[in-house]
């Protein structure tokens, strides 16, 4: 019981009752947070708008990530004439592959786990003490970038079966999910929660990066021409980046405790900043060798859209990391 009270006089904003947490769940209390860092004339209306704009993106996302094998059936392609009706209209008209489905479940998936730890946030979380427990922001980025990424992959295949009248839902669905993503980032940004801000690029690319992998080894990417060294090219740029990311995480938090080399900012570790930058640096020249290869071995449109959005993000990476 003392170390209850004790734990409560050290943060006088947490949550005592039951009561406490419905309040701040329905922006009742005025608990400023994620969901909404400001007080004001506005703050119940902004706090429960931003709760359900991600709950409509949740329900769009759960609806269309677990029924893509039923809403992306083929359709007859109904384009000009310039498409050469062996090949591409073969590709226009055809299923989405079972991996193409499996991205939309590992999507759809994503968000619900990513909304869960929003609406635990929004709970238990408030600006006195969020800095004290960043795994929430770290959590909720992750999941709802994936979440994000793997609705506009399958906005992208729906586009390419206009027969079947689909693209306007998830049209509809990349919408609100992109709005949802973008409050939060704009919420992160206002309670200045900086290690947040310098991994959402990171989250994306490997996102838009993982999902391009899933799909080159046997999705709707998949190519006879592909060679195991392309394969393993493109097997290999999301981990490195993922790996970029979290040992930076590591470095920073080593550097904050005065546990890196005497350094107190990664900047001041020459060693430590070079070795994450290398992996970058790897990690942008696969990037861009996957969009040459993408770009020559395959007519398929998300194949290029989701190569050449790969690059651009990690050539943006490398140019944050270098002058940051």
């Amino acid at each position: 019981m003392k170390s209850q009270k004790e734990f409560y006089a050290k943060h006088p904003q947490s949550i005592e009752t039951p009561q406490d947490v419905l309040d701040n769940v329905l922006g009742r209390g005025q608990n400023e947070g994620i969901v909404n860092p400001q007080k004001g004339t506005y703050f119940w209306l902004l706090h429960n708008l931003h709760l359900l704009v991600w709950v409509i993106a949740l329900g769009l996302n759960l609806t269309t990530g677990f029924a893509a094998s039923t809403f992306l059936k083929q359709g007859n392609w109904t384009g000009d004439a310039s498409y050469n009706a062996t090949t591409d209209e073969a590709y226009y008209t055809s299923d989405l592959s079972s991996v193409g489905q499996w991205i939309g479940i590992l999507g759809a998936v994503a968000s619900l786990i990513g909304v869960v730890a929003l609406v635990a946030a929004a709970m238990f979380v408030t600006n006195s003490n969020y800095k004290e427990y960043p795994v929430f922001n770290y959590t909720i980025q992750f999941f709802t970038t994936y979440g994000t990424v793997s609705t506009l992959y399958l906005l992208i295949e729906a586009a390419q079966k206009p027969a079947n009248g689909m693209m306007i839902l998830y049209l509809i669905a990349a919408f609100f999910t992109v709005w949802a993503q973008n409050w939060l980032a704009a919420t992160s940004y206002l309670l200045e929660v900086k290690d947040v801000i310098r991994a959402s690029v990171p989250s994306i690319a490997f996102a838009v990066q993982f999902i391009l992998m899933l799909s080159v080894n046997g999705g709707d990417l998949a190519h006879a021409s592909f060679t195991p060294a392309q394969k393993g090219l493109t097997n290999a740029v999301p981990y490195l980046t993922a790996s970029a990311l979290a040992i930076m995480a590591i470095f920073r938090q080593a550097a904050s405790s005065d546990m890196l080399m005497g350094a107190k900012e990664v900047d001041k570790a020459p060693l430590a900043k070079s070795f994450v930058t290398t992996l970058y640096t790897v990690a942008s020249l696969g990037a861009v060798y996957q969009l040459s290869y993408l770009r020559h071995d395959t007519t398929s449109p998300q194949g290029y859209t989701f190569a050449l959005f790969s690059a651009f993000l990690s050539v943006t990476i490398l140019a944050r990391v270098y002058t940051d």
